[in-house]
């Protein structure tokens, strides 16, 4: 299918309104749409508030019960149905150009639905935000209103973007990144791989977290090669004042690896499993009433 075909047939599966411009990658979803959820299932789980968002603890290494913030994802709970991945409902939302509305409601639900509730907990969460949702002027827009009036303090929230997103786009996305950390908000810049020489490119950025492209933590602790590339990256990103994050550490070598490594902060079993933000708010309430 020619490019312009693939932007077209996006375009109208996308809803009226909405112009799309071909991305490679929209090639291969167009090549799996069989596998994928349709435009409506989409929809109508967000419309359903089918999706439960889940929290994923961050600590040091070596202090695994001091959480400094937990990382935000989520699950699909579709009623009488086969499960559905969050990877599957992402490609699904991207196939349709869906995915600002997918974070529309995230940041929705945290910011004022559960706000009151997260804020009487402390918690402090890592969002993850799309790069579709950052191109979008209305979502920036109502983002800002949403920080301007949610209970929640800017020093409590870090947005996460990959790393892709911020090289490709440095004035219309990190612009506006460097307006939430002027508000107070933290950035973590996230899927950081193997190009050494991106630190240049993300120089003019300012940058509070990295967090490791995922399959860089995945043998570290039988992968030499993996092992120096981290060590490399982690030590040139301490030294530019940038805390690294790393995982998941599913296994105690893991986690004893980076510990050698030292990276600031990491994710996994090993820290703590992921749990519904629904849990660790009952569960945080019980805490507070044993230790009243």
């Amino acid at each position: 299918m020619a490019q312009a075909d693939i932007a077209c047939y996006t375009a109208k599966h996308s809803g009226r309104g909405q112009v799309y411009l071909y991305q490679p990658r929209q090639k291969q979803l167009l090549a799996r749409q069989h596998e994928l959820l349709s435009r409506e299932d989409v929809a109508g789980i967000l419309s359903n508030n089918q999706l439960v968002l889940q929290l994923t603890p961050t600590a040091p290494a070596k202090t695994p019960l001091s959480v400094c913030f937990y990382q935000v994802s989520f699950e699909i709970n579709r009623p009488h149905s086969m499960r559905v991945s969050q990877s599957a409902f992402e490609e699904a939302a991207a196939l349709y150009n869906l995915q600002t509305p997918v974070d529309t409601w995230v940041c929705e639900q945290l910011l004022t639905e559960q706000a009151e509730a997260i804020h009487h907990q402390g918690l402090m969460l890592a969002i993850p935000l799309s790069e579709a949702a950052l191109l979008h002027e209305d979502f920036r827009q109502s983002l800002i209103c949403l920080l301007q009036t949610t209970p929640l303090s800017p020093q409590n929230l870090y947005w996460m973007v990959d790393e892709s997103t911020l090289l490709q786009y440095p004035f219309a996305i990190g612009n506006f990144l460097a307006k939430l950390q002027q508000l107070g908000c933290k950035l973590i810049v996230k899927e950081f791989g193997h190009n050494l020489h991106d630190f240049e490119l993300l120089a003019e950025h300012s940058i509070d977290y990295l967090k490791f492209n995922s399959e860089l933590i995945a043998h570290i602790h039988i992968n030499q090669m993996d092992e120096v590339l981290v060590s490399i990256i982690n030590g040139t990103a301490q030294r530019a004042n940038i805390a690294t994050l790393a995982g998941p550490a599913a296994m105690p070598a893991t986690l004893s690896k980076l510990i050698a490594i030292g990276v600031d902060l990491v994710d996994g079993d090993t820290i703590g499993s992921t749990q519904p933000l629904s849990k660790v708010l009952s569960d945080g309430d019980c805490a507070i009433k044993l230790s009243e």
